[in-house]
Parts: C-alpha cells; sequence; structure tokens
C-alpha cells in the first residue's frame, strides 16, 4: 500500500486545483470513440463483442497475461462459501452483493463475503443528526419501500402523505434516529429483505472479516461528510488494511486525504473517474500522484486501462482499480474480470452476478455463452431461463458509481 506523499505535494496540489476538471465526466458514451479506441488499442479490445460471447479458455494468443489464478497469501472471508483458488487481484462487492441483495445494506454485505468477495463497496451520506450510513442517492425515493413503516404510523409521527414527501427530501435534511433508521429498502429487491434498513457505516465496518476490506465511496462536493468520517475513523480506529477511501471528486478526495495525514490515519484515498481513453487514464494517475492519493479506480473496459496504463500506475505507487457499470454489461462478466487480473489490476468491484462468483471459485471461462445463458454456482452453463427475470424491474433502475 503507497505511503502518504509529502507536505510539498499538498501545497504544489492547491495551487491548481482548478484543472483537476473532470473532462467527459458524466457525458454519454459515444459508440464512435469506443470503437476508435479499440481500434488504436486491438491488443487490450479483448471483450468488446456482441452477441455470442466466444472464450476458448481465454484465448491461447492471450495467454502471456491473462495469466489466472497466480498465487498470493491474501486472507478471504471464512463465511461460508466453497474454497477457490487464491487470487492475485481482490474481487470487490459492489455495494455489497448487489445482484443478488439490496444495495448498501448489511443483508449485501453479508453476502458479498460470504459469496468470497475480499471487499465490499459502499457509498456513505450524513445525516441530519451526524449520522454516518449507506445510501447512494440524495434521497431515499428510488430504494425506499413505498408504504410508511408502521412504527412511525401507529405512533403517530407521519402519515402516510407526509412520508412520501420525506422521501424526497434531501437526506442531510433528515433525521436518522428519527426517521431515516425506520425506512425500508430492502423489498424493492424481494420481500425477503423487507427488514433491511439503512445501516450505519459503524455496524457495517463491524461485520467486515478479518483479511478483507471496505472501498467507503464519499460523494463529490461533499466537505460535511469527508470531515465527520474522518472524525469517525479516528474514533474507530480503523486501520489501513480495513478501510479505503474512493470518489470521484479530485478535489475532495485531495482534502480528504489532507485531513486524514493530518489526525495521523494512514487510509488510502482513491480516485475514481470514467474515461474514454489510455490518455485520460495516464492523465489521472499524474493527477492523483501530484494530489498525494493512493491510487487511481477505472471503468473496467481494456481499452482503456491498457498494459501500459496498468504500467505507469504501478511504476507511480498507485494503487489500482477497476470497476463495472450496468450501463456496460460486457464489464461484469467472468471474462473481464480474468483479464484484468491478467493485466495485474489490484481490485475489480463487481455486482457479483452468478458468472463472476463461479470465477471466483475456480471456474475458468472455456465455452461458448450466448446473451440468454447464465452461469450457476458450480460454474455450469444454464440456457434453462432459471436465472433470466432473476433481475428485477426495480433492480434495472440501480444508478452507477
Amino acid at each position: 500500500m503507497a505511503q502518504s506523499r509529502g507536505a510539498a505535494r499538498w501545497s504544489a496540489c492547491w495551487t491548481d486545483l482548478p484543472l483537476c476538471a473532470r473532462p467527459g465526466l458524466c457525458l454519454p458514451r459515444s459508440a464512435v470513440a469506443r470503437t476508435h479506441s479499440a481500434m488504436a488499442h486491438p491488443d487490450t479490445a479483448l471483450v468488446q463483442m456482441t452477441g455470442a460471447l466466444v472464450v476458448t479458455g481465454l484465448a491461447a494468443s492471450q495467454a502471456g497475461r491473462l495469466l489466472i489464478g497466480r498465487g498470493n497469501t491474501r486472507k478471504t472471508a471464512s463465511a461460508a462459501r466453497l474454497p477457490g483458488r487464491t487470487r492475485a487481484m481482490s474481487v470487490v462487492g459492489h455495494r455489497g452483493s448487489s445482484h443478488m441483495a439490496p444495495e448498501n445494506t448489511l443483508a449485501s454485505m453479508d453476502l458479498a463475503f460470504k459469496h468470497g468477495a475480499q471487499g465490499v463497496e459502499f457509498d456513505i451520506q450524513r445525516s441530519l443528526d451526524g449520522e454516518i450510513f449507506l445510501l447512494h442517492d440524495d434521497t431515499l425515493r428510488r430504494t425506499a419501500a413505498i408504504d410508511c413503516p408502521d412504527e412511525l404510523q401507529r405512533s403517530g409521527a407521519l402519515t402516510q402523505q407526509e412520508y412520501e414527501s420525506m422521501l424526497d427530501r434531501d437526506i442531510s435534511q433528515l433525521s436518522y434516529k428519527g426517521f431515516i433508521r425506520h425506512v425500508d429498502v430492502g423489498s424493492w429487491k424481494d420481500a425477503v429483505y423487507a427488514n433491511q434498513r439503512p445501516p450505519l457505516m459503524t455496524d457495517v465496518m463491524a461485520q467486515v472479516p478479518d483479511g478483507c476490506f471496505a472501498l467507503c465511496e464519499v460523494k463529490g462536493g461533499d466537505l460535511a461528510t469527508a470531515t465527520a468520517v474522518v472524525s469517525l475513523v479516528a474514533e474507530q480506529g480503523w486501520t489501513a488494511d480495513k478501510l479505503r477511501f474512493i470518489g470521484f471528486d479530485l478535489e475532495l478526495m485531495t482534502e480528504l486525504k489532507r485531513l486524514l495525514v493530518e489526525r495521523g490515519l494512514e487510509i488510502s484515498v482513491i480516485l475514481l473517474q470514467d474515461l474514454y481513453s489510455p490518455s485520460e487514464a495516464e492523465h489521472y494517475i499524474s493527477r492523483a500522484v501530484e494530489c498525494g492519493l493512493d491510487g487511481v479506480d477505472f471503468e473496467a473496459e481494456t481499452f482503456v486501462v491498457t498494459p501500459e496504463v496498468v504500467r505507469q500506475a504501478k511504476d507511480k505507487g498507485l494503487q489500482l482499480g477497476v470497476w463495472v457499470w450496468d450501463k456496460l454489461p460486457d464489464s461484469d462478466t467472468a471474462v473481464n474480470v480474468a483479464a484484468f487480473e491478467g493485466l495485474g489490476v489490484d481490485f475489480f468491484t463487481s455486482d457479483l452476478p452468478p458468472e463472476v462468483r463461479s470465477w471466483m471459485d475456480g471456474w475458468t471461462p472455456s465455452k461458448v455463452i450466448s446473451p440468454s445463458a447464465h452461469v450457476d454456482m458450480d460454474g455450469e452453463v444454464d440456457t434453462s431461463g432459471a436465472f433470466a427475470n432473476h433481475k428485477s424491474s426495480a433492480e434495472e433502475h440501480m444508478i452507477g458509481g
């Protein structure tokens, strides 16, 4: 893990923070840009395919760099899972095991570790009464049950109409103790998760197994939450092997790192970016170093994260991760996760769909997999449609990042 960098670098970074603007962030991706980038980097466009996905042990021509199952001594969770191969790259559950369980809940985090993930990623917000808890959006509307919780109705605290209006209020204006902790954020996924509530960060961190870690995303521009979470880290004594911070806002990530260093806390801060080209990736690698950050985390596309990008990040002492996006269906596949392990990436953030979980347990992609086929936990391709409707309409509205 990279060590914190010198005070001189902090000063140099702050003098030109306006140059840290993120070109292209939040703009829709262009098919033309993808095609041109893939043509410019044909050796890294392994998984930019459509139609049937043809895999032959990841192809002999790629064997030199797709080295699956390189040995390491990284510990994994001892939760119920079949023993698989030890791996050089950690797999991180995106908002937990969000393919199967409701995002950013204790159930989702627990399931990710049971599936064999070495880490979990989650998003934090700060409530009106100062609690740090898990939620992706700025409101509860997308993930909250439509019905007012019984305990709030019985006590006369809220009517159904009042409850619904509160779901659209900015989360920073709502009390955790008085409201947020009562809201069902699980039943949108499945009725079995109706008992899930937005958990406190302290409760989530308490269930991270020894040898595993959490990636905590701090939302852009939220200095109040960044300041509060640094105090929480100091209070709880969380260490660098257990917790890392990520975020898209370079200015905020730089300030977060400064606050951590000021408190003597050796917690990694990693810059997230959604990029179009290797040159952009190289730019943000340089910016991360200049700003004293500890790593970069790019979208899981091999035409952006090339062998040269990986080499530059490693040469500069940075951690390197990649993350998936539901708008890029080929990003969260066994083929893609294996490709990035072969490139030498440190961690891969996945929703943990069945085929990725099977890959984690030792399955090697070696079949022709049609878009309608799915892979069960034993690594067998299922074309019966058993998984076909697993992704509910509610799941399809999950927002990336």
